[in-house]
């Protein structure tokens, strides 16, 4: 679809209703000038899901979700922006600009075609062959049954050079395709030999359940002259193509993702044959990694399902080198990470032939939070009765805590180490103070570390609150603040598209600045400063003296926070040139530093 105007948009988004949006999927509750409604995002007792029919947005007080009715369609169905655009303007009436017919397009029609005839083909082989015999038997004593079998369309690659290369070729499908589907290989001196061979096979499906690739595993052999599989990789995948991305996508989640929300979580494996257990056995929530290390493109496609996820890793030194580098990934990604911990020598697999699914669930009742995990490996790693083990271990927690957004979790989880490994308190906070890309506030002794940078970040909320709230306060904020004063990137950003919208004398309406926004984070900050905005001045009835001086107080605590750190930062520089004996940058410093304090 061509990249559609505001003015779409706009007109799109006139013509609905958010709250008859919203009331066709979950029941919504009339509650004064807004709506309310249990969150269908994530589990809860008490409703905390407001939606504003008066300004066409809705928002979680629970699990900061929001937007405008885009957003909801896409978050609920999950699906993407254009699809969301598309269904709504159905609605609405509106007639968008018709889909170009690109050569690529078709190119991917056909892969997909592809695709589609290798597993029919290898899924008949396991079935009817009698070269699979091993494969079935093999599957059989996985106790993997006949209904997986189907369900999964598992199939079999037989030991030929070249057994689906003459099956696609009989059914007119040109090499071409057949080699930009990553089904073959190309021979040095010429042709071509099938990539999969004597393997079990399974197709790997995109999120609408079409096959796009393959994950194919070695078959175990009983002959000890020849022991291929002693030194044939255990699997092999689809290399990428046009309809294949293995960093961006989980072997599975076409099926898990329509049950994440009953259970409330994800759980990840590393192995096709962990899911289909795992899956097999009743837990429809799981997925599988494809041979590569957990990437951020995957952990944004979860975010999409869930904001908690398990990680269910094979119990070895791999499984936890894993785990730990899908720590910081997700972290960034803001998603709730826990660890399972299984008995040594065991993968989901084995675990639940041994002991059963039941044990299994009790272990996923008693999964650990990533940094319980992480720090127990890193404890056990070093030796935290040195000084240099201790120190080992605080840098490398720092850098994970760093990455955390919740200020709340930060403060425990430093007060955590220090507590662990006997350090003061203040000097594991100071260390953490080296580890910031944005500035911290006071580290008084006594006081918490986040203490200030807290209000400052409450001040910036509530500046961006006042902004959305009328016009008056719009520019008496643009004449006495700059964006780049704000400390949170986020409110900076929106806060710089306000004031180009009103320099450019255009509408600023939430349902507009949300439309200027894709990721969920500033559409999350966005609708939730719009709508406890409402609820904070509006309830309150403060009038407009009262506004202006909490407008003025907002501005004072920003700048006085930025005045600080400039003061810190120039002592800082003062310390460095004092040591190098550089008087010249000594003197400039120190004129500096005496126009900060006046």
């Amino acid at each position: 679809m061509p990249r559609l105007s505001q003015e779409t948009l706009d007109e799109i988004l006139s013509r609905i209703d958010i709250t008859e949006v919203i009331s066709s999927y979950i029941p919504l509750k009339k509650i004064g000038r807004s709506f309310k409604a249990i969150c269908p995002f994530h589990n809860e007792k008490t409703a905390s899901f407001i939606v504003s029919q008066e300004k066409q947005i809705y928002h979680c007080f629970g699990c900061g979700a929001g937007g405008n009715a885009f957003n909801f369609l896409m978050q609920y169905e999950r699906i993407g922006f254009q699809e969301s655009v598309e269904i709504l303007a159905k609605k609405a009436q509106v007639s968008l600009p018709q889909r170009e017919e690109y050569k690529e397009t078709s190119l991917v029609t056909k892969l997909y075609k592809v695709i589609e005839s290798a597993v029919v083909h290898y899924h008949n082989l396991l079935l009817k062959s009698d070269n699979a015999l091993r494969a079935r038997d093999y599957l059989k004593k996985r106790n993997i049954n006949q209904d997986t079998i189907n369900k999964f369309k598992l199939g079999f690659a037989e030991d030929s050079w070249q057994g689906l290369i003459d099956f696609l070729r009989s059914k007119d499908i040109p090499i071409s395709l057949i080699e930009k589907c990553g089904l073959i290989v190309p021979r040095q001196n010429g042709g071509y030999y099938d990539r999969f061979r004597n393997r079990i096979v399974c197709p790997i499906f995109d999120l609408k359940s079409r096959p796009v690739a393959f994950s194919a595993r070695v078959l175990p052999t009983s002959n000890p002259v020849v022991a291929k599989d002693a030194i044939l990789p255990k699997y092999i995948n689809s290399p990428d193509t046009p309809i294949f991305s293995k960093g961006k996508l989980l072997y599975g989640l076409n099926l898990a993702k329509d049950n994440i929300r009953e259970y409330g979580y994800l759980i990840i494996v590393e192995g096709n044959f962990d899911f289909i257990s795992l899956y097999q056995a009743g837990l429809f929530n799981t997925v599988a990694t494809l041979g590569t290390a957990l990437t951020n493109d995957h952990a944004r496609l979860i975010k999409r399902f869930t904001n908690n996820v398990k990680v269910l890793f094979d119990a070895d030194k791999a499984g936890e080198l894993a785990a730990l580098r899908a720590f910081d990934i997700f972290i960034e990604e803001g998603i709730n990470l826990e660890i399972v911990a299984l008995d040594k020598g065991f993968d989901p697999d084995s675990y639940i032939h041994q002991y059963g699914i039941q044990k299994l669930k009790e272990l996923l009742n008693r999964s650990n939070s990533f940094f319980d995990y992480k720090l127990k490996l890193l404890t056990a790693r070093f030796d935290i009765n040195s000084s240099n083990g201790k120190a080992e271990v605080v840098k490398e927690i720092l850098l994970t805590i760093k990455k955390i957004d919740n200020e709340v979790l930060k403060t425990d989880y430093l007060k955590k180490v220090s507590e662990l490994l006997r350090i003061d308190e203040q000097a594991v906070f100071d260390e953490f103070k080296k580890f910031k890309n944005t500035p911290s506030g006071d580290f008084n002794k006594g006081n918490s570390i986040f203490e200030f940078r807290n209000n400052v970040l409450s001040a910036e909320m509530t500046l961006l609150k006042l902004a959305l709230k009328e016009s008056d306060f719009l520019y008496r904020l643009k004449e006495n603040i700059n964006p780049y004063e704000f400390s949170d990137p986020r409110i900076a950003d929106i806060i710089s598209e306000i004031f180009n919208l009103l320099n450019n004398n255009q509408e600023i309406s939430i349902s507009r600045l949300i439309s200027q926004f894709q990721d969920s984070e500033h559409i999350n900050i966005l609708s939730q400063a719009s709508l406890s905005g409402e609820l904070d001045f509006t309830s309150t009835g403060k009038d407009s003296s009262s506004l202006n001086r909490l407008l003025d107080d907002c501005i004072r605590r920003i700048k006085d926070q930025n005045l600080k750190l400039k003061r810190k930062n120039i002592q800082e520089q003062i310390m460095v040139a004092q040591r190098k004996n550089d008087q010249d940058r000594l003197k400039e410093l120190l004129v500096e530093f005496k126009n900060c304090l006046k």
